[in-house]
């Protein structure tokens, strides 16, 4: 058996019927199904109503918890595709203490023929239809929408970032956190959030960074280096359970929101439904609820044995659900273990300082290990470990593709024309004008700034600031 699971909440002004009225229309707007809307009428005053169609089955479970005040139902759409048979369940638990209204969809598909293997079910589309038809549900401070979320530039952004990084939030769904490119033209951003949102929802919640590395710096400093940055995305698992970390590097937009896709589509698949939610539940409510009324009425017949068995074969059939999640939550093990370091691999902080540019800091640390071994022994220890180190980390080397940069941009230079102030940004430099010169900053970093004349004096004055500059910034 191959599974999917996920939940979220709804407006709690959804009626039932509204809900299962929109079950219905995804049923009928399928192009693979049989089923015809004169068929399909419920009535809700009724426990149970089943709904059948060739090798398609509909039915829908309602029952009303007294003792917790809690209204449960399941739609249960059947198909039998040989030689797989698809089983999707959208169960409702309308709380009317707490007024909150949960949603918790679960799809499996079981393969009937042991030659076959069962292919891994998507998220179902009455996902994000019910989250469009009825937006309103909160899962801690995010709201439970089909649109990401995205920080303003101001100091509450800057928090709210921070606490969804440091675990502060409690939300029970992942957050993907889109971090701004340091330079661009158009788009700051490595996806389209929109159509990302739109293709997790319900999954995980999308937020958004500013186009702004003030921004990302002062959350930085806010998280102790655990953000994502510089266009990278990253996943915040729930009550701090980890961090993950994406690049685009040479995919194309939507191949990389697939790959951001299909992992968040692997973890929440784990998550285990409420423990008061789904069709055995139902049905176990309703055989307890029907023992305990027989024996207020102190009778032991017949009626009584079979709920009781009822009950067992219930519990069966939990245990079965359970130990497939275990099967599920094994193989999410196996993953994030491939995904640990190994043994011998090693971790060092480097405080508040974060890359400018991909792999910056790493190739300076390279840089220097490989000039350290002129001064070293070559049959010592530390050579040995220098070299190893060396030889297992390359890296392109970005920084001379940035000083090379450095040097076209300024070659020559006798004024700050459109071609050399765009040159400059490419790089990741802000110009000011400032009397009679130009006021140049890194990055948005004041420790890294240079003035250059509003007008060069000669060819040696433009190599004096090429050098200058390239030794503040990459030497």
């Amino acid at each position: 058996m191959k599974y999917f699971s996920t939940g979220f909440y709804v407006d709690n002004t959804a009626q039932l019927k509204n809900i299962f009225d929109e079950c219905f229309t995804w049923v009928q707007e399928s192009p693979h199904t049989s089923f015809i809307p004169a068929q399909l009428f419920c009535d809700y005053k009724k426990e149970y109503n089943p709904f059948e169609s060739g090798n398609e089955k509909i039915e829908i479970l309602i029952h009303e918890n007294k003792s917790n005040n809690i209204t449960m139902c399941c739609f249960r759409y059947s198909k039998i595709s040989t030689p797989h048979k698809w089983i999707t369940d959208i169960s409702v638990n309308k709380d009317l203490i707490q007024k909150k209204t949960w949603v918790q969809v679960e799809s499996s598909v079981v393969s009937q023929e042991a030659a076959y293997s069962a292919p891994q079910p998507k998220k179902p589309l009455i996902v994000m239809r019910l989250i469009e038809k009825f937006p309103g549900g909160n899962d801690d401070f995010f709201p439970i929408s089909i649109e990401p979320f995205r920080f303003k530039d101001d100091n509450d952004s800057i928090k709210f970032a921070s606490d969804i990084i440091n675990g502060n939030t409690k939300n029970k769904l992942p957050v993907i956190y889109v971090s701004s490119k340091y330079y661009f033209n158009e788009h700051p951003h490595n996806i389209i959030p929109e159509r990302l949102a739109r293709k997790v929802c319900g999954l995980a919640h999308v937020v958004v960074e500013p186009g702004s590395k003030i921004f990302s710096n002062k959350v930085k400093r806010a998280t102790n280096a655990k953000n994502a940055y510089s266009g990278v995305v990253g996943i915040y698992w729930p009550k701090g359970q980890g961090i993950s970390f994406y690049k685009r590097n040479e995919k194309s937009a939507k191949d990389f929101e697939d790959e951001i896709y299909e992992e968040v589509l692997k973890a929440t698949t784990t998550m285990a439904p409420i423990s008061n939610s789904g069709w055995s539940e139902i049905q176990n409510q309703k055989t307890k609820e029907s023992i305990n009324t027989l024996k207020e009425k102190g009778e032991h017949t017949q009626e009584l044995i079979e709920l009781y068995e009822e009950d067992n074969t219930a519990q069966k059939e939990k245990i079965d659900e359970l130990n497939q999640k275990i099967n599920h939550l094994e193989n999410r093990i196996r993953i994030l273990q491939a995904k640990a370091p190994s043994q011998g691999d090693i971790s060092i902080s480097i405080g508040d300082e974060i890359d400018f540019y991909e792999n910056e800091i790493k190739g300076f640390i390279i840089t220097s290990l490989k000039q350290s071994l002129l001064y070293k022994k070559t049959n010592c220890r530390s050579y040995h470990i220098i070299t190893s180190i060396i030889e297992n980390n390359q890296i392109k080397n970005e920084k001379e593709t940035h000083s090379n940069a450095l040097k076209r941009a300024l070659t020559g230079y006798r004024n700050m024309d459109k071609r050399t102030l765009s040159q400059l940004k490419d790089l990741g430099f802000d110009a000011k004008e400032e009397g009679k010169h130009w006021k140049i900053t890194y990055n948005e970093d004041s420790r890294y700034t240079y003035i250059l004349p509003k007008s060069g004096s000669d060819h040696r004055g433009s190599l004096n600031a090429i050098s200058d500059i390239d030794n503040l910034i990459f030497s």
